[in-house]
């Protein structure tokens, strides 16, 4: 039973193996509640693989600990949002409601009080992010009247998966950020995101008859995730910052396309351009990691100090 421990295992086989049991075993169901219950899939798949890493551990100093807490608290949070079943959901409330838990989640992960400054920074971009993931933009203009009149339902599902590509291509993106600054834990960690976001968005994608939509609910648990991690790179200065700030520009992605012509026009490609739009700030990232300085892009990634000397745990430039 070594192959449990192992790095692959942990950050891409476990996730994978997790989400597709839960994500296909509701979203076959063709009632109601699979339908809609069936995205939630991914944020239980991700919870439960962080029981393997990084576990639930308590009390929960190191970020790395506070992230299943925090993904946790979100994830009850979307489930009072679908167990209410409104059909016009609030995405105004919605947001406000994540953006002040987020807000929470920044103050518990600074580690120095005395750092107000860099909670706050992270509460106000923590906001932006979930922003575009929980307040849906429909198409504008004649663009809207056009789809409407000519998309089928499932067209319609295709373009909201185009939320769940860019959450995925930046979750990726936070994995590689890592990865080259020397925090493998927190590369790990982005790598399990990833492969659970992108299981439901492809089955999404790949059976738009189904008519299963991704709504922001299911996203909102992912969401925090990934900003958890994202907050824990950007902490060592200001180079780190800003690499994951460029990043932070994929989520901008769908909301551009939704706003195009040629979107309401090929709605089906709308998620597969929507993930090539949302790479090119990955990738510009990723050059300012090879190219420019050599400061670290990781931060804090230990489980506490018996990991403080472990070059796994812990980034080796200084």
């Amino acid at each position: 039973m070594s192959f449990i421990h192992h790095p692959a295992f942990q950050s891409l086989g476990l996730p994978l193996l997790l989400s597709l049991v839960l994500t296909l075993s509701l979203g076959m169901r063709q009632t109601s509640a699979g339908l809609r219950w069936w995205a939630m899939g991914s944020a239980i798949a991700l919870l439960l693989s962080f029981f393997l890493l990084p576990g639930f551990d308590w009390p929960a100093t190191a970020r790395a600990q506070k992230l299943p807490w925090i993904v946790l608290g979100g994830t009850g949070l979307a489930f009072v949002w679908v167990l209410s079943g409104a059909t016009r959901p609030n995405r105004w409330m919605h947001w406000a409601m994540g953006s002040a838990l987020w807000a929470i989640a920044c103050v518990w992960l600074t580690a120095n009080p005395e750092q107000w400054a860099h909670s706050l920074l992270g509460a106000l971009a923590g906001a932006a992010v979930l922003a575009f993931l929980l307040i849906k933009r429909p198409l504008s203009g004649a663009t809207q009247s056009a789809h409407e009149r000519t998309a089928a339902p499932d067209d319609v599902a295709t373009i909201d998966v185009a939320d769940a590509a860019a959450l995925t291509v930046a979750a990726l993106g936070l994995a590689a950020l890592a990865a080259g600054g020397g925090s493998l834990l927190l590369a790990q960690l982005a790598m399990m995101l990833g492969v659970v976001t992108a299981v439901p968005g492809l089955w999404a994608w790949l059976r738009p008859a189904a008519g299963l939509a991704i709504s922001p609910a299911a996203l909102f648990p992912l969401g925090l995730a990934w900003l958890v991690i994202a907050y824990s790179l950007a902490v060592p200065g200001p180079s780190a910052a800003g690499r994951v700030l460029v990043i932070t520009l994929a989520f901008a992605a769908p909301a551009l396309l939704k706003r195009s012509a040629w979107a309401a026009r090929h709605p089906r490609w709308a998620p597969l351009l929507t993930a090539l739009l949302a790479a090119l700030p990955v990738v510009v990232a990723l050059a300012w990691l090879l190219l420019g300085d050599a400061a670290p892009s990781g931060a804090d990634g230990s489980l506490g100090d018996a990991n403080e000397d472990d070059p796994y745990y812990k980034p080796t430039w200084e």
